[in-house]
């Protein structure tokens, strides 16, 4: 500084000096000169702003728009000569410049000489911790808690286990917990607020803070309507101990427990009312019970609502016998020779038991269950099932109880051969099958074809063909022929049908060269997906013309029906789905060349690429492969890739490195190397990477004096 002023002083007095002796022009010349100053003067002022980025680091370009701003430009001109960038987020990171002064005039003062500063910063690598809000609900969700809620211990410790972030990383705090039920237990919903702390100075991964719901439900109701156990309350009530006498409150209630069916107080029961069908003591009894179910979430009985049962008991001594005991007079009666040939009545059979003195009028009633025809005709092998039910009891004079089923068998023949007429249908369905809509039938194979189809066994349907009609005049086209079924059933054979009936069968031998559209399901698929439709969906004119136009069908061959189109995202704009139905109209009267339908979709994508080309960080990408730890070295791929993410220049995945061929300049062991590195950018309109395209740059190293 005194130099400085010395100096100064020494151009003011040689003014002075030459102001009697000397033009104007030169006085001037001399009051505008610069002051020169060496560059440490201002190393305070550099320091101040390589100081002004404590959480990132400086590029050269934005360092040198700095000073161009502060002291002219390029008056100083400024060069990375060192950086030491950690791996971990909270280590510190430094970067060291080279300050050199150009000698070049700005509005104040010229700098000279050179001098190197460091920068040292922290990187700020914590994530909001959004990005892990789908893993914080599913472990809320965990099965191990549907039934009940979190603590804030046992959460914070989930979260550590489940890698989320180190112990302390995340804390949570209850928010409040909604009962939707107005008694105990039942649906309820938990909002926990969830904060990460991570910052620089720690190694926790979020920052930030999300409120998530955790929806549980403490209420576990098993009770069952008591309707569902309606039988065993009715078998309860008719236990062969109390078929003569009634239930009390007590002894029915005493019994339910004794069942099993329900602890103590579960089940109440109320007498409703008794009656007494006679006149006289002792007889049918009824009794009613209103059975009434406790059980409900706050308790752990099994049954609510109610239910009402009868019970019928006779307290009248009984002697009636049970009809199994007379099987074999009953099965004699069915063999009676006036029924070998003919089945019974009802009434005629009732009417016997009563002839045979087995019992009274009303006492023993039939039913008839069914009858096996064994044979296809009228005649032949018969039985009937008939069933005997006895309806003696305490209250009457008859003498059975309970039911047995018996069978008679007997033997009639008559014709039941039915008219052919009867089954026009089925063999008009035959005629149409599938496989004979393009040819005619043969005898052999429409007869065959009638005993596969179980009409008839073989022999009992003949057929004849009368005669085909062409009715085109040129080969191919529809045919008609007619055919003669005649039925061969009578009396002396197993054949079901008789007489005989004349159907037509339509076919037609033209050939039919149409395809099914999904043989080109290739093809429409690929002009859906034309490059021109990647960004928009078509229209159904533009599609039908572009069918055309790809020579798969003329006009009119195809058409086309937009189904629906789904929007994936809440959003205007982003990944689109239509779906199209492409319908072929050709057959045999036309020239079209498909025929059916095939539904095919067109996913397109109208969001804006917001990502930028990668050669726009060319410089920074080249300094780093020149860092100066890196000018005897080569660089490792993995090491490249995960100081790119730690520089936050883009994330995991944004940028792709490739190790290309490494040149060696010399023939010995060791010396100048030269490597080339292709960087990848991923980004596109369907995420959020911030470079696309590709770069390839040069890295020049030196191992020569690695020892």
């Amino acid at each position: 500084m005194k130099k400085e002023k010395s100096n100064f002083k020494k151009i003011i007095l040689l003014l002075i000096l030459m102001v009697p002796l000397a033009a104007t022009p030169f006085i001037i010349f001399g009051l505008s000169q610069k002051i020169s100053k060496d560059i440490s003067s201002i190393q305070n002022e550099l320091q101040s702003i390589l100081d002004q980025r404590l959480n990132k680091f400086w590029t050269k370009e934005e360092l040198q728009e700095e000073l161009n701003k502060k002291y002219g430009n390029n008056a100083i001109n400024v060069e990375l000569i060192f950086f030491n960038y950690a791996q971990k987020s909270f280590e510190q990171k430094t970067e060291k410049y080279k300050f050199t002064g150009n000698n070049l005039n700005n509005d104040e003062t010229i700098y000279t000489g050179s001098i190197e500063l460091a920068h040292n910063f922290k990187l700020n690598k914590t994530k909001n911790i959004f990005e892990v809000k789908t893993q914080l609900q599913d472990l809320l969700n965990s099965p191990d808690y549907t039934n009940k809620s979190w603590t804030k211990t046992a959460l914070e410790q989930a979260i550590f286990a489940a890698n989320i972030d180190d112990a302390g990383g995340i804390s949570v705090e209850e928010i409040k917990t909604i009962n939707t039920r107005a008694f105990t237990g039942g649906p309820q919903s938990t909002s926990w607020k969830f904060t990460g702390h991570g910052n620089q100075s720690n190694h926790w991964k979020y920052t930030n803070h999300i409120t998530l719901e955790h929806n549980w439900n403490n209420l576990e109701d098993k009770t069952q309507n008591i309707i569902n156990i309606n039988s065993q309350l009715q078998d309860l009530l008719n236990s062969p101990d109390y078929t003569n006498k009634s239930w009390t409150k007590t002894a029915l209630e005493q019994a339910i427990v004794a069942a099993n069916i329900d602890d103590a107080g579960g089940i109440s029961v109320e007498e409703i009312k008794t009656i007494n069908t006679r006149a006289f003591t002792g007889g049918p009894q009824s009794t009613s019970w209103k059975f009434t179910g406790h059980g409900n979430q706050s308790n752990h009985w099994k049954y609510t609502n109610h239910i009402t049962l009868e019970h019928n008991w006779n307290n009248l001594e009984d002697k009636t016998q049970n009809i199994i005991n007379i099987n074999s007079q009953l099965q004699d009666l069915l063999n009676s020779p006036d029924y070998t040939n003919k089945s019974w009545t009802k009434t005629a059979l009732e009417q016997a038991i009563v002839a045979a003195n087995i019992d009274v009028a009303g006492g023993i009633s039939v039913e008839e269950i069914k009858t096996i025809n064994t044979r296809a005709f009228t005649g032949g092998p018969q039985n009937t099932t008939w069933k005997f039910i006895g309806h003696g009891d305490q209250s009457n004079h008859w003498k059975y109880t309970n039911h047995i089923t018996l069978e008679h068998n007997w033997n009639n023949l008559e014709d039941k051969t039915q008219n052919i007429i009867n089954i026009n249908s089925q063999l008009q369905d035959l005629l149409n099958s599938p496989d004979y809509t393009n040819k005619s039938w043969t005898k052999t194979a429409l007869e065959q074809a009638i005993v596969a189809a179980n009409i008839d066994d073989a022999g009992g349907i003949s057929v004849e063909e009368i005669k085909t009609i062409n009715t085109r005049a040129f080969t191919g086209g529809p045919q008609n022929t007619t055919w003669k079924f005649i039925g061969h059933g009578d009396q002396s054979n197993h054949w079901k049908y008789t007489n005989h009936i004349t159907l037509e069968h339509n076919w037609n031998n033209l050939e039919d060269k149409t395809q099914n559209i999904i043989n080109i399901n290739s093809q429409l698929q690929d002009l859906l997906n034309s490059p021109d439709y990647t960004n928009k969906s078509w229209t159904k004119t533009a599609l039908e013309q572009a069918i055309v136009a790809a020579n798969i069908d003329d006009a009119g061959g195809i058409s086309v029906e937009e189904i629906k189109t789904i929007n994936t995202r809440a959003f205007t704009g982003g990944p689109q789905n239509t779906t199209w139905k492409f319908i072929g109209h050709g057959d045999q009267s036309n020239h079209w060349k498909y025929t059916n339908h095939i539904t095919l979709e067109h996913n397109w994508n109208n969001k804006k690429d917001s990502s930028e080309n990668i050669i726009n960080i060319q410089n920074i990408l080249q300094d780093i492969l020149n860092s100066e730890d890196y000018k005897r070295k080569s660089w490792d791929k993995v090491e490249l890739e995960q100081l790119l993410i730690s520089m936050n220049i883009d994330v995991k995945g944004g940028i792709v490195i490739e190790e290309g061929e490494t040149i060696k300049h010399t023939s010995k062991k060791r010396g100048p190397h030269t490597t080339t590195w292709k960087f990848v950018g991923n980004g596109n309109i369907n995420n959020y990477f911030k470079y696309n395209g590709e770069i390839i740059l040069e890295h020049n190293w030196n191992n020569k004096w690695i020892q």
